[in-house]
């Protein structure tokens, strides 16, 4: 498809240089026609020459084409130009075109005849290099063929034809729109244009390394993901949600990010804006003054006011590479703030399950400080009434003296908590509401993993990676398309005098053209090119390394998800057991079957059961998260659009 866009575009441009100059050349839009019409004659003869023999539509064989088009314009010149000729002295259309083709068709004929002889050698070519002159050769062969036996004989027949349509459309009301004195201006600005848009891009189209993905995330998983589940359908707690929203309506990163991307879209811009004329005024005044010999100054006074133009052509591609670097660096932003929204979701959610989580553990060492205490009263109680020892009393107050220290380490760690959950909301430190308790608090059992390849479409660092390595690859074609000529125009059009009061009388006009070829840098150019392309093999390799970082990220997180059920299952049952044995050790230490110790320990145990309980189902609720995180949920909401 690309090679037949790329032919079509070479013909394209051919016929229209054939027709600018023939235009210019008979002071005439219409009688070059007669010319056109019978070069796709040629062209199509060699398309068929080469879908006969079963070559292809290369380079080599585009080469040729723009050469038997040459040849074949030749020809029907020599045509058209000795009947114009004719009509001009006042012969019958028709008659002078008859006569040119009888006294130009023996010239034609031994000279394409012997053209086409000279082409069998590449036609017949072997050995080393022959593929190239096959195509070339081939294509001009039957093109000229053709050429000689149908288009030679259409040649007059369109000379007529375009003769009664110039007669009956009266085109040289063109004549007067443009002056021949302009002609020649004007179609080298129409060609300059039509050149620049259809001009080919050099260098390789980027794409994606090969990456051997793995065949699934998890045994048994489905093409369902965690798309389908936005944050506010995962996270049920209300205070959470609008906790979450806050975040990403305030949080400072998030306004860093948004920024980022402004800037990014104004230096796309910028980047777009280099592949188009660049226009401006000027309106200057200026007086010198000249005395050459020191015996004859001369005042030299100049006014003007003129529009300037200057245009870079882009004949290789160099800008639109650019431009397509810029726009890689533009989306990578764009990634950026949702995988930074992604991370923010995350991180607002684990955070307030972790505050939930010291609450619950500050309120289960709150209620055995209760117990300590009342341990300690019965203690000195059955000590004052010996029945027991003082070193059962002191074993109380030790343990109420260990509890209590624990205490204002868990307050402290719980309003470090809420400031960390203020700086990701974007206040100043202060007070967290909460909702659900941590036992109320219900994510699902399992999240769809989905397809490895849709894990590298979902995740915003991933596709940030890729665009990163588009950018790279973009950069090379910039290097690369330096190797080349640059080919610029400059140019002003308005009013230039001497004399103030002349100005307005005054019309004047430039036009340049420069081409700049790098010939001698010492092999700048080339070192540069050969630095991009290994910046563009190290992005290859990140790329890599992010992806199968990515995968196992996600990996661990199943992992982890499915061992915090089996730790929590332990730990409730750890905790129902511990719980029964200090009842059981308490109702015998009253009864006098055991002593103070036995009760002390199974307190200990039952405290340390609950909070292990407490933190399992913690860990529990932040796999979930992370699971949710690694699999790319938590910016396809509504909410990515705040800005």
């Amino acid at each position: 498809m690309e090679r037949s866009v790329l032919s079509g575009m070479v013909l394209a441009l051919v016929f229209l240089f054939v027709f600018l100059f023939l235009a210019a050349q008979y002071e005439s839009w219409i009688v070059p026609i007669a010319v056109i019409l019978s070069l796709p004659v040629a062209a199509l003869g060699a398309y068929l020459g080469i879908w006969a023999t079963g070559l292809h539509n290369d380079v080599y064989f585009q080469i040729g084409l723009v050469t038997l088009i040459g040849l074949a314009a030749k020809n029907a010149i020599l045509i058209v130009e000795f009947a114009k000729v004719q009509v001009d002295t006042g012969v019958d259309v028709v008659q002078a075109a008859i006569h040119a083709a009888r006294m130009r068709f023996r010239p034609i004929l031994m000279t394409s005849l012997a053209f086409v002889l000279g082409m069998l050698p590449m036609v017949l070519a072997s050995g080393p290099g022959s593929a190239s002159r096959h195509s070339i050769g081939t294509g001009v062969f039957f093109g000229m063929l053709v050429a000689i036996t149908v288009g030679i004989v259409l040649v007059p027949f369109f000379f007529v034809l375009i003769y009664k349509i110039k007669r009956t459309l009266r085109m040289d009301r063109v004549a007067r729109i443009i002056p021949k004195k302009k002609m020649l201006f004007f179609m080298v600005a129409v060609s300059a244009i039509t050149f620049s848009f259809s001009s080919c891009k050099l260098g390789e189209k980027y794409a994606r390394p090969e990456l051997n993905l793995p065949a699934e995330l998890e045994a048994g998983a489905d093409s369902l993901s965690v798309d389908n589940i936005p944050w506010e359908s995962l996270y049920a707690d209300t205070t959470l949600q609008r906790l979450i929203t806050t975040a990403l309506e305030n949080n400072k990163d998030m306004k860093i990010a948004a920024a980022k991307i402004k800037e990014m879209i104004a230096a796309k811009r910028i980047t777009f804006a280099d592949q188009f004329p660049e226009i401006g005024a000027r309106i200057y005044s200026q007086k010198e003054r000249l005395n050459y010999g020191g015996d004859n100054p001369k005042p030299d006074p100049e006014y003007g006011a003129k529009l300037t133009l200057s245009w870079e052509l882009d004949l290789w591609g160099n800008l639109r590479w650019a431009n397509e670097a810029g726009v890689a660096a533009y989306l990578q932003s764009v990634e950026a703030r949702r995988g930074l929204q992604l991370t923010l979701v995350a991180e607002v959610a684990a955070a307030y399950y972790q505050l939930c989580a010291l609450d619950r553990q500050l309120a289960i060492v709150r209620q055995t400080l209760e117990a300590r205490r009342e341990g300690v009263r019965l203690a000195k109680l059955r000590y004052d009434g010996g029945l027991t020892s003082e070193t059962s009393y002191n074993q109380a107050l030790v343990e109420l003296a260990r509890t209590e220290t624990l205490v204002p380490s868990l307050e402290r760690q719980v309003k470090i908590k809420e400031n960390d959950l203020s700086l990701l909301l974007g206040e100043y430190p202060g007070y967290i509401p909460r909702g659900l308790s941590l036992d109320q608090q219900h994510l699902p059992d399992a999240l769809p993993v989905g397809l490895p390849s849709a894990l590298l479409e979902r995740r915003p660092d991933m596709r940030q990676a890729e665009l990163k390595l588009r950018e790279a690859n973009a950069k090379v074609g910039v290097a690369y398309t330096d190797l080349f000529p640059k080919i610029s125009l400059t140019g002003n059009f308005g009013l230039e005098s001497e004399e103030l009061g002349d100005l307005l009388k005054s019309p004047a006009w430039f036009l340049a053209g420069d081409l700049l070829q790098p010939l001698f840098a010492m092999g700048k150019n080339k070192a540069k090119l050969k630095a991009s392309k290994a910046r563009y093999e190290q992005e290859v390799y990140s790329y890599q390394k992010s992806v199968i970082g990515a995968f196992k990220e996600v990996n661990d997180a199943i992992v982890t998800i499915h061992m915090a059920k089996d730790i929590r299952r332990s730990q409730e049952k750890l905790e129902a057991a511990s719980r029964k044995y200090l009842k059981l050790a308490e109702l015998q230490y009253i009864n006098g079957v055991t002593n103070y110790i036995d009760v002390l320990d199974a307190q200990r145990g039952y405290l340390d059961a609950q909070i292990s309980l407490n933190k399992a189902v913690l860990d529990e609720l932040l796999s979930v998260v992370y699971l949710y995180k690694a699999l790319g949920g938590g910016y396809t909401s509504a909410s990515e659009e705040i800005q």
